[in-house]
């Protein structure tokens, strides 16, 4: 049995028309398309609602949307489930998932990662063939998407649920396969945190792990028999001329007695992906391999993440303290990030440490801020 794995998918400006008339020749290449459609079964991230509802969630960064005439180019990608954790389905608020779930019902395509009343039944889903049970799971890292009350979402990460469905799904299956929505973006390692959360889902059942989210390959981890695979890029999405976006991968997961991994590495086009040959596709694998070597290293992890977090704290500070990004850029210009030092100084630092890492205290941050928003 032959699995294939997509990142993030989503209709974009440039390639919309090809999706609303089925022509996706255009957007993936022959060899890719053979590749992907051979497979006995194919699961990708729908990066964000099939709706037509103007009305937007409060919320920081973009709000995506698919135009229903879309559904004519995904089809054509013949999923076997479409995984709906990720931080945008719910960007057109209830109505937007909502419009996505029954559109996918109305053309038989297979959806988990949505969370409604703690119901099991969208979380997860299984295919079989060959007298074997694959299990697939889904779910996402806590942001503005996630399910609350009685309300529809995506499936958020929970340390207390996500553990104990990941066990119960093993117990039905005989392979086991989770999407997690996670991990920083533009970033190609695993943070401590997020290395010990997939650990801990392989220790309970998972036999692959899949972070999608960071818009870049990342890196992989052999633990306790299974595999995690730390990014693997977009699938289908934007083209931005950068390092992180260029690429992507597949990734065929063959189930059998011993079951075995492999990557199809693939350039971003303007209208979609071209698969990578030669020096390039060798290149971008020996680089794959050289970031998943690293992480085996005692320590590289937790001293490659703290310098990340060294690097990049004065855009959290930042955006803290309400200063436009125009300020910060004429900070850093003309006084070397002295002003907003200034603004910081160590006893607001420590404060805010400690709001941060109380349990308690973030607790009631993060309501506070919810219920003042609302």
């Amino acid at each position: 049995m032959e699995i294939i794995i997509g990142g993030d998918f989503i209709p974009t400006k440039n390639n919309s028309d090809l999706f609303e008339s089925g022509e996706i020749d255009n957007v993936i290449d022959k060899s890719l398309k053979s590749e992907w459609l051979n497979a006995d079964f194919r699961i990708f991230n729908l990066e964000g609602p099939i709706t037509t509802n103007e009305s937007k969630i409060k919320k920081s960064g973009p709000h995506l949307k698919i135009n229903p005439k879309c559904i004519k180019g995904i089809k054509k990608f013949n999923p076997s489930i479409i995984s709906l954790a990720n931080n945008h389905i719910l960007d057109y608020d209830q109505q937007g998932l909502l419009d996505t779930m029954r559109i996918m019902d109305e053309n038989k395509i297979p959806y988990i990662g949505i969370n409604h009343n703690n119901h099991v039944k969208y979380r997860s889903y299984i295919l079989k063939k060959d007298r074997k049970k694959v299990g697939f799971y889904s779910c996402a890292e806590n942001e503005f998407s996630i399910s609350e009350s009685n309300s529809y979402g995506a499936n958020g990460y929970d340390s207390f649920k996500t553990f104990s469905d990941i066990e119960n799904l093993k117990n039905e299956v005989d392979f086991l396969i989770v999407l997690y929505h996670a991990g920083i973006e533009h970033y190609r390692y695993p943070t401590p945190n997020l290395m010990k959360s997939t650990r801990r889902m392989v220790d309970s059942g998972a036999d692959i792990v899949v972070c999608q989210h960071s818009h870049c390959i990342g890196s992989m981890e052999e633990y306790n028999g299974a595999n995690i695979i730390y990014g693997q890029g977009n699938f289908i999405f934007n083209k931005y001329n950068n390092e992180y976006w260029d690429t992507g991968m597949l990734i065929k997961i063959l189930v059998d007695e011993n079951p075995s991994l492999s990557f199809v590495p693939y350039k971003v086009t303007s209208q979609g992906i071209e698969a990578l040959k030669g020096i390039q596709k060798e290149k971008v694998l020996e680089r794959f391999l050289d970031r998943s070597f690293n992480i085996t290293r005692d320590g590289f992890v937790e001293k490659e993440f703290s310098k990340f977090a060294t690097n990049n704290i004065r855009r959290y500070l930042a955006g803290f303290s309400g200063i436009s990004k125009f300020f910060i850029k004429v900070d850093d210009k003309f006084f070397k990030g002295f002003l907003l030092k200034k603004y910081y100084d160590e006893q607001k630092l420590l404060k805010i440490l400690n709001f941060l890492r109380c349990e308690s205290h973030n607790e009631v941050i993060i309501e506070g801020i919810k219920q003042t928003v609302k």
